[in-house]
């Protein structure tokens, strides 16, 4: 695995791009852990972890944690997820793919997650809900989930 990432780095690099690792629970990398030693292992200018907020609240991943690999992190990304989380692994690759929440509708700990982020730490917001999508349409979900993460994060 640290190989292929370390493949995959080198094969970004001449583009200028960052190798951003993100964990995911139901993944052979299941937290920031194990995306940190991959990523430390590899050794690569351009490696870096991705904090994706619904994998940091529902993997084995502390604010601590968030915290001290802030030097490995090139962006994040922000969304949220009901609560409680979901026990089986289809059930969080469905929320992560289909259904995850704007943010501050959920029960993700995002204050805590991006306060122990960098203040200027780019952000993206993730939050692909197919029904929710279909109903309001595409610009308008946009609009709302830029508007929810603006939201959270300027509080």
């Amino acid at each position: 695995l640290t190989a292929s990432y370390a493949a995959f780095c080198d094969a970004a690099a001449p583009y200028g791009l960052s190798a951003d690792l993100e964990f995911m629970p139901w993944t052979a990398v299941p937290n920031a852990r194990a995306a940190l030693r991959i990523v430390e292992a590899a050794a690569r200018p351009n490696g870096g972890v991705l904090a994706d907020s619904l994998h940091a609240g529902r993997s084995a991943t502390t604010l601590q944690e968030i915290a001290a690999f802030r030097e490995n992190l090139h962006y994040a990304q922000i969304c949220d997820a009901p609560v409680p989380t979901p026990r089986t692994n289809e059930e969080l690759i469905f929320t992560a793919r289909c259904a995850r929440l704007l943010p501050g509708e959920g029960g993700v700990d995002l204050a805590g997650i991006f306060g122990a982020l960098p203040a200027d730490l780019p952000v993206s917001v993730e939050v692909p809900h197919d029904e929710r999508k279909s109903v309001v349409g595409v610009e308008a979900w946009a609009r709302d989930a830029l508007a929810a993460a603006r939201g959270v994060l300027e509080t």
